[in-house]
């Protein structure tokens, strides 16, 4: 269906819906100022960033913060550690999501006096295993030739899955995939207007407690009972019918389990990634 409907209706759509969450906030009394003026949403792609925005942009987020979503649209880069230019601050007031900057693109955008910032990270190797299948299959990707996924779609679907990994990890040094997440590793360690999370743990079992933290960190004060139905809303079940691990390789929502990967890095195909990313597992924590 993703690729079945054409992308001015999904473009329709989903300024319909931001019209209508508007709309409800209009209506909706607001229990909670957050002291920060503004929270940042920082990823990369297959970081659960449309899933983990859905979430900010949640009519009980608001609730209890304050704050309106503001959606960033994606801009195009041959190299994702090339700069972002924003010649003026983002609106006051808001959560700002999503931005696939490096940590250094960070420090340079403007920003309020009081603001706050999170970066989801995600084991380097399946987010290779995510890149893979989304392009391959489920993302929805514009008939244009000069785009880079419409490209990288004919020549994944023209190999087998051993050769397009291995093509997706060249992909993604030459982006500057592997230098971005290292940026963030690396630069963020010291700085306390940042908190790194792992996908992994807003993902997994422990999903309330660790969203809970998030919230606490950003100084958004859900009552816990709300905050278990929020995140049993977007939970994968919920979002998929199936249980966490049940594999659907044409959905957009594939797995939602931590360790697919395994399956997929064979022998050769797991040293070659480790050349290529130059150790990048071992430099974020991933064993």
């Amino acid at each position: 269906m993703r690729q079945a409907v054409p992308y001015w209706i999904v473009a329709a759509l989903i300024k319909l819906e931001s019209g209508v969450e508007q709309l409800r906030r209009y209506f909706t009394n607001v229990d909670y100022d957050c002291r920060y003026t503004n929270v940042y949403h920082f990823g990369i792609q297959k970081t659960g960033s449309v899933w983990i925005q859905s979430v900010l942009c949640d009519l009980v987020v608001y609730k209890y913060s304050g704050l309106l979503p503001y959606r960033v649209r994606g801009v195009r880069r041959r190299n994702q550690m090339e700069e972002v230019q924003f010649s003026r601050p983002f609106p006051q007031g808001r959560i700002v999501t999503k931005l696939y900057i490096s940590y250094e693109n960070f420090l340079k955008i403007p920003k309020p006096d009081n603001y706050v910032a999170f970066f989801v990270l995600r084991d380097p190797r399946e987010l290779v295993v995510s890149w893979y299948f989304s392009t391959r299959d489920s993302h929805i990707v514009k008939q244009e030739p000069d785009r880079l996924l419409y490209r990288a779609r004919k020549q994944l679907r023209s190999m087998s899955v051993e050769e397009g990994l291995y093509y997706c990890i060249r992909k993604f040094r030459e982006k500057g995939k592997f230098d971005l997440l290292r940026s963030w590793g690396r630069g963020a360690v010291d700085d306390s207007s940042v908190k790194i999370v792992r996908f992994e743990d807003l993902a997994g079992p422990h999903s309330v407690q660790r969203f809970g933290e998030l919230f606490k960190f950003l100084d958004i004060q859900i009552p816990e009972p709300e905050l278990e139905d929020l995140v049993y809303a977007y939970s994968f079940r919920t979002l998929t019918g199936r249980r966490p691990g049940q594999e659907d390789t044409k959905s957009h929502l594939r797995s939602g389990c931590a360790d697919s990967w395994r399956y997929y890095f064979k022998d050769g195909l797991l040293e070659y990634f480790e050349n290529q990313s130059e150790g990048l597992c071992a430099q974020l924590g991933y064993d």
